[in-house]
């Protein structure tokens, strides 16, 4: 976090900082199917994974500003779009990112 005082969008912190909290939200959805539920019945747990999906966008979107040719951080920024149902963000970051992939 000190790093991002000095540099708000120093990509390698946000990025990390985005897979960070997109993890967790997976360690919720593996304790959840452990349970043996396909989704969260309890409104905590969808509360908790909305707001680490919500940490973990505004690091993506931060990286892909200062990076916006990585393709790791377009994709991982695509499929949060995707879980917290943010339909036109998801399709304008899909273009891109299947434009950057073609450019490989």
């Amino acid at each position: 976090m000190s790093a991002l005082k000095i540099d708000p969008i120093y990509f390698e912190a946000n990025f990390n900082l985005g897979v960070f909290y997109y993890n967790d939200v997976s360690l919720i959805q593996q304790v959840i199917n452990m349970a043996g539920s396909a989704t969260p019945n309890d409104p905590a747990l969808v509360d908790q994974m909305k707001t680490h999906f919500q940490k973990s966008r505004f690091h993506l979107e931060k990286a892909y500003e200062a990076r916006p040719t990585d393709i790791s951080a377009l994709s991982s920024l695509t499929t949060v779009y995707l879980q917290l149902e943010m339909v036109d963000e998801y399709k304008n970051a899909k273009v891109k990112l299947d434009v950057l992939k073609s450019r490989k």
